[in-house]
């Protein structure tokens, strides 16, 4: 019972600050109007099996919904209380969730203060602004750190078949679980050739049976998945061509994809490198004696995947919400590696040790929880996208437009609002310009060119007969040559205008 109430106790406190963070009335991620579409269109007519809104692209020819398991928990929350404000709170739902999973896996882990580790995910800014956007991170960062849970612990090989199969559901990058699990599995394997000469035997075969489960429950998602047929030619795009290798030549993917510098890497990681400090000088001052096997195995692997991530955040720097709780998970492992009392001993000894701990416990602990909230709260709320931020020139285009009209947008992130206000209507990119790229690479060159004004006697020929475009929305300021090209032909007329956006008619 009293373990119950220590997880209603996290889940509660984490609904209050989840809460406090979101944004509502709007997203910051234009994504999470996506996945709200998404979670309506299947509750009303299942999974879907085609995705004729974006039919330029390679989600036309080949659509997987690599998050079918997330748009389906979305469900209840978008019938109960509508479509974009259910999303909203199942973000504030499913964030909390995710917090207490984790801290459910620090007490099962046997650490020192988990409740202590599970504040320091919660409060780190990076983190808690990945898991408030109302996208699929908590749901994928849950299955991660289960299955890397199963590769700390004997004998849960069942957790890492449950860990792959519901990754391979949720998110298109479950490849990072079987990733940092043969890190893991390599750092017992380190530890292991250390050991050896003192006769033990850490558990590098049960860490590879560990993965082969995992393994096998990626492939029977997959193999479930109602788009199993068009799986792999998704994936390849999604995880290979944007994921691994990025953007090239013209097309500009959103910022998560793009690296982050040893100096703003440093400053995301803020409140955990402060944590760092203090248990690498407990380490220094009291280690315990004898090396007990299972934490220093649990410690080395965690450490791998940490270095992993690490070279994976430099490449992309959405995946510093998979290194903040992995990094935590390894401090808190490291910790339980300290002789705690000897520790205590030093510091009652010591008043400037003492000193010093409530220096860093109160002044400076109490300094990074208001900056990293404050910081979290801004971006949540910088270029917010409210939910009625387009219902007037939506309105004036759903009014004029008939069922299967293409629309032609000057901004590929646009498209989820778009998408979630009308579905009757076509599109030209979405959710990555890759995907378009992929598809049509001529298409991608000459979208861009017209945005960027490079093209102008030819635009009504490229706009009417190669998009096949009826309507053009285009989003203000910065579009003035595009905007100069369509006012100087009368075959294109102005429906719409504000001092923010514009809807245009193609005749």
């Amino acid at each position: 019972m009293k373990m119950r109430r220590s997880f209603l106790f996290v889940f509660l406190f984490s609904f209050i600050w989840f809460s406090f963070l979101q944004p509502w009335g709007g997203f910051v991620d234009p994504d999470a109007f996506y996945h709200a579409k998404m979670a309506a269109l299947i509750l009303l007519h299942g999974p879907l099996q085609i995705f004729p809104w974006l039919d330029l692209t390679t989600l036309g020819a080949h659509f997987s919904d690599q998050h079918f398991l997330f748009h389906v928990l979305l469900i209840p929350f978008v019938k109960l209380f509508g479509m974009l404000p259910g999303t909203q709170i199942a973000a504030v739902v499913f964030a909390s969730a995710f917090l207490t999973i984790f801290f459910l896996i620090l007490r099962r882990l046997r650490v020192s203060y988990p409740w202590a580790w599970t504040m320091l995910a919660g409060i780190s800014a990076p983190l808690a602004i990945r898991l408030s956007l109302g996208k699929a991170s908590p749901l994928a960062l849950a299955w991660f750190v289960l299955g890397l849970f199963a590769m700390a612990t004997p004998r849960r090989r069942g957790l890492a078949f449950l860990a792959g199969f519901g990754f391979a559901l949720s998110h298109g990058g479950w490849i990072i679980l079987l990733a940092a699990q043969i890190f893991f599995l390599m750092g017992g394997w380190m530890l292991g050739g250390r050991l050896k000469v003192k006769g033990q035997r850490p558990e590098v075969l049960g860490d590879a049976m560990t993965v082969l489960m995992t393994c096998s429950g990626v492939i029977l998602g997959l193999l479930g998945h109602p788009n199993a047929r068009e799986n792999l030619v998704f994936l390849w795009v999604q995880v290979v061509k944007v994921g691994l290798l990025g953007a090239s030549g013209f097309v500009a993917l959103g910022q998560e994809w793009s690296p982050i510098g040893v100096g703003a890497l440093v400053g995301n990681l803020g409140p955990v490198l402060a944590a760092a400090g203090l248990v690498m000088w407990g380490l220094l001052s009291a280690p315990r004696e004898p090396l007990d096997l299972m934490r220093a195995r649990q410690s080395v692997g965690f450490g791998m995947v940490v270095a992993l991530l690490v070279a994976l955040t430099f490449k992309s720097q959405r995946m510093i919400e998979y290194l903040i709780p992995v990094f935590i998970l390894w401090l808190a492992t490291l910790g339980s590696l300290m002789d705690e009392k000897r520790l205590g001993h030093t510091l009652r000894r010591s008043h400037v040790l003492k000193n010093v701990r409530t220096f860093f416990c109160v002044v400076l602990g109490g300094t990074l929880i208001v900056h990293e909230a404050s910081g979290a709260y801004h971006v949540l709320r910088t270029h917010l996208r409210r939910f009625d931020r387009l219902t007037v020139p939506l309105a004036v285009l759903r009014h004029a437009a008939q069922p299967g009209d293409r629309v032609f947008h000057d901004r590929w992130e646009d498209f989820p609002e778009l998408f979630a206000d009308d579905d009757r209507l076509r599109y030209v990119s979405g959710l990555d310009p890759t995907f378009l790229a992929e598809q049509n690479l001529s298409l991608a060159r000459l979208s861009a060119d017209l945005v960027a004004g490079r093209v102008t006697s030819t635009a009504y020929d490229l706009l009417h007969d190669r998009f096949g475009a009826r309507f053009i929305f285009l989003e203000r300021p910065g579009r003035i040559a595009f905007e100069q090209t369509l006012r100087s032909d009368a075959r294109f007329q102005s429906w719409y205008q504000d001092d923010r956006f514009q809807v245009w008619r193609v005749f």
